[in-house]
């Protein structure tokens, strides 16, 4: 636990090990299993409420595998995990008012910073 109040949201995990007995064994088998487990940690401090800033960032249009991509990054620049996000994603061809591709992602938590890339083939282009 921190020693003094602070503000925001701390996370971490806590990560457990048994600890392994000492025992020689005349086996010729070589391999140890050993368990583990982790446990994520979440520790709120003041929390006043803040409002959430979501920005995009830059869009570009490239390839990979042969295949045609659209990359674009949403960042998030609160101090806050954002929950039940929905993002929808409308490309527009130059000149035309109806949009050729439609995306819609709904999400169940949004971390500090986060880039999504949208994948579509040019097959799929209309």
């Amino acid at each position: 636990m921190p020693e003094h109040a602070y503000d925001g949201v701390v996370v971490g995990g806590l990560s457990f090990l048994k600890k392994a007995a000492k025992q020689q064994s005349k086996s010729a088998m070589a391999i140890k299993n050993q368990y583990a487990y982790s446990v994520a940690v979440v520790l709120h401090g003041k929390q006043a409420l803040t409002k959430n800033k979501l920005t995009l960032g830059k869009i570009k249009a490239t390839q990979n595998n042969g295949y045609n991509l659209i990359s674009l990054a949403l960042q998030n620049h609160t101090a806050a995990f954002l929950n039940q996000v929905t993002t929808e994603v409308k490309v527009y061809r130059r000149g035309v008012k109806k949009s050729c591709i439609n995306r819609r992602i709904n999400m169940v938590r949004w971390p500090l910073v986060r880039s999504i890339n949208y994948h579509y083939e040019s097959a799929a282009m209309p």
